[in-house]
């Protein structure tokens, strides 16, 4: 039965399709289903046209449904956060919602000329002050995949509600006091740093490899000049072997957050090997489902 209650989230990666689902259940909110889906051997491609990206998309949806049928309507999607474009401007309260529009328009078109502002979505998330001076930083998403993601719920008879970067989908389930956070897709690396429950400071690189990892966060650190209480990492690949490097690089302890450790079981929820062996790399998939909550 479905249940406006309800919500799905899916992290779309280049090689696989993750899905969380949460239901409402005598008045908690439970865990419903953990899978995930591997795309084929071309893996998924965000510059498909919309057919084909939603005949791509389906392939690997109906795979999971047929498994485990979804219980909502409600789905958000979390994506890889290379697809998006950021940039950083100061930002006056004073100024009109139109004119600081036209502001972000401008600033987009001088750091990306070649590029169409009406080809993207412009959304602002506010920075913590530095010095006294209010910053925002600027996250662009392309229109066609907004648009594709779009034409794939209504084919499938789902509610969009939410499209994010996984990084940020993974960072809502986390401490955000003086926090330092990584994100890890396959060819690139985020790196945010939170206080008190506040953005301070992010960048996204493209990194392979644990040691160019490493270096791309000591260089954010310094950067930033910023002093953290605690660090976290996540991503849908092995986290182990740079969990260790990090830790005798930084010389303090780096958690791998398991999203499913505070959230109650519905009653038919079979654990199945990716609740119990990889939690953390559903960080994104389950941050955007519970970002509902």
């Amino acid at each position: 039965m479905f249940s406006s209650l309800n919500h799905v989230g899916f992290n779309i990666t280049k090689t696989k399709l993750q899905l969380v689902e949460v239901v409402k259940e005598k008045g908690n909110y439970c865990l419903e289903n953990v899978d995930e889906e591997p795309f084929d051997e071309n893996g998924f491609h965000f510059n498909y046209d919309e057919s084909n990206f939603i005949n791509t998309l389906q392939t690997a949806f109906t795979s999971l449904t047929n498994r485990n049928f979804l219980k909502s309507k409600n789905v958000s999607f979390a994506i890889p956060t290379e697809l998006f474009k950021f940039f950083k401007i100061p930002f006056e309260p004073s100024l009109s919602d139109s004119a600081f529009k036209k502001h972000l328009e401008w600033e987009f078109k001088m750091l990306f000329p070649t590029l169409d502002k009406n080809d993207y979505f412009l959304q602002k998330l506010q920075l913590a002050k530095k010095t006294g001076i209010l910053q925002v930083l600027v996250v662009a998403l392309p229109k066609n995949i907004a648009t594709s993601l779009y034409g794939f719920c209504k084919h499938n008879n789902l509610r969009l509600r939410y499209i994010n970067a996984a990084c940020f989908s993974s960072d809502s389930i986390i401490d955000k006091s003086a926090t330092l956070s990584l994100y890890v897709e396959q060819n690139s690396v985020s790196i945010a740093f939170y206080t008190e429950g506040e953005l301070f400071a992010f960048i996204n690189k493209q990194a392979t490899g644990t040691n160019k990892i490493t270096d791309i966060l000591l260089g954010f650190i310094k950067q930033a000049n910023i002093t953290y209480n605690s660090v976290y990492i996540a991503g849908t690949e092995d986290m182990f072997e740079l969990k260790t490097y990090l830790e005798e690089t930084l010389n303090t302890p780096v958690k791998m957050f398991n999203p499913f450790a505070t959230i109650k079981h519905s009653e038919t929820f079979i654990q199945n090997g990716h609740f119990l062996n990889t939690p953390n790399s559903f960080a994104a998939a389950a941050g955007i489902c519970y970002r509902k909550f």
